[in-house]
């Protein structure tokens, strides 16, 4: 699977899904770093097919609205997100997956 790792996530957690077997770019490896745009961030994994990790709720809500980027993992940051996914179908949630097809936690 092919990931791009947003800034506010740590450049070792690329190196963990990489040694996984995953095929994996963080933020800090793009021509402007860190301080890439989301919009840039969005582009980039749409080009390339990449599922984007972020803790960036704009993420999610481009995605819901402007279906960009078109794969999205994001990790709840407000006790509400986390509550939301503790109540989700799947005991232990961590995160909300959701693409243009599928929706869910995982």
């Amino acid at each position: 699977m092919k990931f791009l790792i947003d800034a506010q996530l740590p450049a070792r957690l690329a190196g963990l899904l990489s040694a996984a077997g995953h095929d994996v770019v963080h933020t800090s490896q793009l021509p402007d770093g860190n301080r890439t745009t989301d919009t840039s961030l969005a582009t980039v994994a749409d080009a390339e097919d990449r599922v984007v990790i972020t803790k960036d709720r704009d993420f999610r809500d481009s995605h819901l609205l402007r279906r960009t980027p078109r794969r999205l993992v994001a990790y709840p940051n407000t006790a509400a997100e986390k509550a939301l996914a503790a109540s989700a179908c799947i005991p232990g949630s961590r995160c909300w997956y959701t693409d243009s097809v599928n929706a869910g936690f995982e």
